[in-house]
């Protein structure tokens, strides 16, 4: 018996424009082929901002480079299997990002119930909630995952109630949420403004 190719991975932006996105053009642009987000300096951000997909994602792959720069501290992430909230946030699951300092390759629950799974770790959720946590590695052995200024790979792959988090061919975070009341299993993809 032989199994069929994956399918391709499709692109779901252009590199030129944000079609296809539903953000705010005075926070999201196009440049250099690149999404950017920029807070102004001195200018607090309000609140978090999202810019997202027209589309819906359930059992997927996502391949995104991505860089960060700023203040220490600067963070952000990807939402996926998120909904869309009136107010324009976003509820769901969270792939966070930073410089590698704290938040890296976790998989956080935004609008819910916070930080599901730390760096270098496996979390199994039962449909009551009870959760089993297994370490494979130390969160601090994921600092030196990315370089300042540089380019870095961002992978998730989700199925059925089985997430994984991939940072530069790293396995970062796995995720088994099988809660009934909480878990996601298809919803919208967006990227983060924190």
């Amino acid at each position: 018996v032989s199994r069929a190719d994956p399918p391709a991975l499709q692109p779901i932006f252009d590199g030129r424009t944000l079609a296809g996105l539903e953000g705010s053009p005075q926070l999201w642009r196009v440049e250099d082929n690149a999404i950017t987000a920029e807070i102004p300096a001195g200018q607090p951000l309000k609140k978090n901002e999202f810019i997202y997909w027209q589309g819906e994602v359930h059992d997927f792959e996502l391949v995104a480079e991505f860089r960060i720069s700023g203040v220490p501290g600067a963070n952000s992430g990807i939402q996926f299997r998120s909904q869309r909230l009136p107010d324009g946030l976003a509820a769901g699951y969270q792939a966070d990002l930073d410089d590698g300092a704290t938040w890296l390759g976790r998989i956080y629950d935004e609008h819910g119930r916070a930080l599901l799974v730390e760096r270098g770790t496996r979390v199994a959720i039962a449909p009551d909630g009870r959760r089993w946590v297994d370490e494979f590695a130390k969160a601090a052995d994921f600092r030196a995952l990315t370089k300042p200024g540089e380019w870095s790979t961002y992978r998730i792959t989700a199925s059925a109630s089985h997430v994984e988090v991939w940072i530069n061919g790293t396995l970062c975070s796995v995720l088994d949420d099988r809660e009934a009341a909480a878990a996601d299993f298809s919803g919208r993809l967006a990227l983060q403004m924190h």
